[in-house]
């Protein structure tokens, strides 16, 4: 009996400064997971942004790539170019005569 008193004396010193060691160590790594934890899940939610921010461009681009292939569009171009031009049953009014109905 007296060995075992003995041995928890001799060694009690050396159990508390591993303990507190311990504690110290986790108590100092554990908020450092933490923090690379959300900090990871933040730069996942960047990287999801910065995909859909991709993706809306590549749409933007194929809307605009088809609205200058669209042949309405490309009719309008050149109806403007060539101001003469009208489409087939279409009637022209002048804007003189528009305006000298309003009048009335």
């Amino acid at each position: 009996m007296k060995n075992r008193t003995g041995l928890s004396r001799k060694y009690g010193p050396v159990w508390l400064v591993v303990a507190v060691l311990l504690f110290l160590f986790f108590n100092s790594t554990l908020p450092a997971i933490r923090n690379n934890q959300r900090l990871d899940r933040e730069a996942d939610q960047r990287r999801q942004e910065v995909e859909f921010l991709k993706e809306e461009i590549a749409r933007s681009k194929n809307k605009l790539d088809a609205l200058e292939n669209d042949p309405i569009t490309v009719e309008n171009a050149l109806r403007e170019q060539f101001g003469g031009t009208a489409r087939e049953g279409e009637i022209v009014v002048d804007e003189d005569d528009a305006e000298s109905t309003r009048s009335r």
